[in-house]
């Protein structure tokens, strides 16, 4: 029953997804008159409202396992085979974006309903007063404690990059708070244990990118998420808040310190969340080898090698770019598989050094550790015996294994070098320094 209901909420899913894309396509490209752009965008948000609605009442849907009450479903944009937007900059030929481009119909870009209209009408003083009321209602409004404590940690990873374990290994052995297991993401054949993502914070994550014709896997369009505008329609509720509003009065409330929240989309949003924050939380930021990565998303969303790539490059760009100004803790998935105790000390260590002390910070679990760290569970690892096609220092960049040919294995390898650029630069410590130039500083603007 379990296995139908999650098929069947599955393949509505996908109809909606698709139902969006095809809103932002006739958006674009089909229809020039701004009258039908405005009814093809209105369309796609009532799409868009409608598959919210569905997504939440999947994961809101029970059933009892043991007296305990687990989500029926996992996160749908956590399932395999979601349709991209067919709009998406990774599927175009070219990788450049000019992000200080605006689009001919950008005046409507937020195409609301009548009743909606009316409530934008307001003025600039009462819109900047309903933003100063949220401020004093959901934290400091800039994430700022001055000397005071941080009051957990944030962990920023791109997708399928080792994050959930680091995550798992902090909560089950370091003993940081995630909040009722209950409201987690549930494990899956994928991530067999666990994700450690709240999900009314990944739900409230989807909004802000829904906002802004975005979604986790949009690509290099991702470079252009605004956290001032998301962060704008927060307040002004122009965007669903409900799930924001439970994440924030949990990490809010001091009771809960010191807690841990990780979601991937963080990368991109981070900015948006430290000005709902009371404090500022420590950043942990890990990483792992691109071709690693992209051969996940291939396997398990059916991504080509260059589109997971371009969302490696913005993913681990973005995360180190927004998490400029914090405590940072740095971190690696080579690093954990090579030693994994030792890793977590040092982590433990850096974590002190950011006046964040984890609860259990000696005589850690070893055998709760070393499960964890099960080989077995290591998918997707890079070719280790491919030819060297370049050398930055002491890192070495390998070929790899791939189906395609001709033009698509030509694009697939000049990404693949800038991303292993980057990784290199990220081993090295060479991408964190304030000054770093991104080899492909063209698509990676500065904040």
């Amino acid at each position: 029953m379990t296995e139908m209901a999650e098929s069947i909420t599955f393949y509505v899913l996908k109809f909606y997804e698709f139902y969006f894309s095809m809103g932002s396509y006739l958006t674009h490209v089909v229809f020039p008159s701004r009258a039908l752009i405005r009814a093809a965008k209105r369309a796609s948000k009532i799409a868009m409202k409608d598959r919210r609605k569905i997504l939440a009442d999947s994961i809101q849907s029970t059933r009892s396992d043991n007296d305990r009450e687990i989500p029926l479903i996992r996160l749908a944009a956590d399932r395999p085979k979601v349709i991209p937007n067919p709009l998406s900059l990774l599927d175009r030929e070219d990788f450049k974006v000019d992000p200080d481009k605006k689009s001919d119909d950008e005046d409507d870009e937020n195409v609301v309903s009548e009743d909606e209209e009316e409530k934008n009408a307001d003025s600039a003083d009462e819109e900047e007063n309903l933003v100063s009321a949220n401020e004093e209602e959901e934290g400091g409004g800039d994430g700022d404690g001055g000397d005071v404590d941080p009051p957990g940690v944030v962990v920023l990873g791109m997708h399928r990059s080792t994050t959930s374990l680091i995550a798992g290994l902090m909560t089950e052995v370091l003993g940081f708070n995630v909040g009722p297991k209950h409201l987690l993401i549930q494990p899956g054949s994928d991530n067999e244990k666990g994700f450690y993502e709240r999900v009314d914070a990944v739900l409230q994550n989807d909004e802000f990118f829904y906002s802004q014709d975005m979604t986790w896997a949009s690509g290099m369009e991702l470079i252009n998420y605004d956290y001032k505008k998301a962060l704008s329609a927060y307040r002004a509720k122009k965007i669903p808040t409900k799930e924001g509003q439970k994440s924030l009065a949990f990490y809010n409330n001091q009771v809960n310190s010191p807690w841990l929240q990780k979601d991937p989309r963080m990368c991109i949003t981070l900015r948006t969340w430290l000005k709902l924050f009371n404090k500022k939380p420590v950043a942990l930021f890990s990483f792992r080898h691109p071709l690693e990565v992209a051969y996940s998303l291939k396997k398990r969303q059916k991504y080509d090698l260059s589109r997971g790539l371009k969302l490696w490059i913005v993913y681990n760009a973005r995360a180190i770019q927004n998490s400029a100004g914090l405590c940072r803790v740095l971190s690696s998935s080579e690093k954990f598989f090579a030693n994994p105790t030792e890793e977590l000390k040092k982590i433990v260590d850096a974590l002190s050094d950011c006046d964040l002390k984890p609860p259990i910070s000696k005589d850690l679990d070893v055998k709760v550790i070393n499960s964890f760290i099960d080989t077995k569970l290591r998918h997707n690892k890079s070719n280790d015996n491919g030819a060297v096609l370049a050398q930055h220092g002491d890192c070495v960049v390998k070929d790899f294994k791939s189906k395609d040919k001709g033009r698509e294995l030509k694009k697939q390898k000049e990404v693949y070098l800038q991303a292993m650029n980057i990784y290199c630069d990220l081993k090295s410590g060479k991408a964190y320094e304030a000054n770093y130039k991104w080899p492909v500083s063209s698509v990676i603007p500065k904040l």
